[in-house]
């Protein structure tokens, strides 16, 4: 295999359909504000997003002479039958579609989700050596998905939120492929969507990155649950808790957009927000219901009471275009 260039502008993909193009958008103002020597190609896989969102994310680069933006519609890639719930939409599963998508002569790619704050210079991840592996993340601490998913306990099961990607190993194994065999026919065991299937199917090529990379808030905990006991080693674990992280994920449902979250990074995400045309959004009433325990909330009462089948892309009707942000 040929070595993997971190020379030249570091290809950076997300995915997203409208509801969730506001929070990329001050995704993308962070990782610049963070990176500003930095050039950037920036690919967004979207999902029947609108030219009133894209024309908004095309503003916030436009002085950005370093910074370069384009989409790509997902179109029937993810029409087959993936399961989606919640907040999730079927946007959530382009990235095992990433090899496919981009051209042969990128052979390397960080993917974020839209739901991050980075908060450092992201060049030391980029340089990460993943020659050998399909992709590298930050394993999840608190999960137990390995038993359900027959991933061995000395093995990392990751989150799918920052993933640096090797194309090339996707695309010589044909693992898009591979993971969308396993998702058709293993609906039932999927709890994480494609995070589960990345896990399951791909364990032994997972390269294991520092937790500064992907740190994440539960409200639950009401602090970053990088516990010190979980960490695998102290210096990890000094970096984890004495040092600013590299990235912030808004992980669960408890997002900085929603009504008097206290997340502790929430003031720079409305401080971003404010230098972009979403710079009006005001959260509604409605989501201080994410305050309450998953089980006594209106919809989870409601779903208690009224059940439905488990749905999936298949039996789900798209989203329709928005001409204002949905940010629930």
């Amino acid at each position: 295999m040929n070595k993997i260039a971190v020379q030249g502008p570091i290809t950076v993909v997300f995915a997203t359909d409208n509801a969730y193009c506001q929070h990329l958008a001050v995704t993308i103002l962070s990782l610049i504000e963070h990176n500003s020597t930095e050039a950037f190609d920036l690919i967004v896989l979207s999902r029947e997003v609108t030219d009133f969102h894209k024309n908004h994310l095309f503003k916030i680069i436009q002085e950005k002479t370093r910074v370069s933006l384009k989409f790509i519609e997902l179109g029937s890639s993810c029409d087959g039958s993936f399961f989606i719930d919640g907040h999730v939409s079927v946007a959530t599963y382009a990235r095992i579609f990433i090899p496919q998508m981009i051209g042969p002569e990128i052979n390397k790619v960080l993917y974020l989700d839209c739901d991050l704050y980075v908060a450092d210079s992201i060049r030391p991840l980029w340089e990460t050596n993943i020659m050998d592996y399909a992709l590298a993340g930050v394993e999840e601490l608190v999960n137990p998905r390995r038993k359900s998913l027959g991933i061995p306990e000395n093995k990392p099961y990751v989150n799918a939120g920052v993933l640096l990607i090797n194309l090339d190993a996707w695309r010589t194994q044909d693992l898009t492929n591979a993971l969308v065999h396993f998702i058709e026919n293993n609906t039932g065991l999927l709890t994480y969507h494609d995070q589960d299937a990345l896990n399951a199917v791909l364990f032994n090529q997972i390269l294991y990155l520092n937790p500064r990379w992907n740190v994440s808030y539960s409200y639950s905990h009401n602090l970053f649950y990088v516990k010190a006991e979980q960490i695998r080693s102290k210096t990890e674990k000094q970096q984890c808790l004495t040092e600013e992280p590299g990235i912030v994920h808004f992980t669960t449902d408890y997002k900085p957009w929603h009504y008097l979250n206290p997340n502790p990074y929430r003031h720079h995400y409305w401080r971003l927000l404010k230098t972009t045309p979403y710079q009006n959004y005001r959260p509604p009433l409605r989501s201080a219901f994410k305050f309450l325990p998953v089980k006594l909330r209106p919809q989870s009462m409601l779903a208690t009471l009224f059940p439905k089948k488990r749905r999936s892309s298949e039996n789900v009707r798209h989203r329709k275009a928005h001409d204002e942000p949905a940010s629930d």
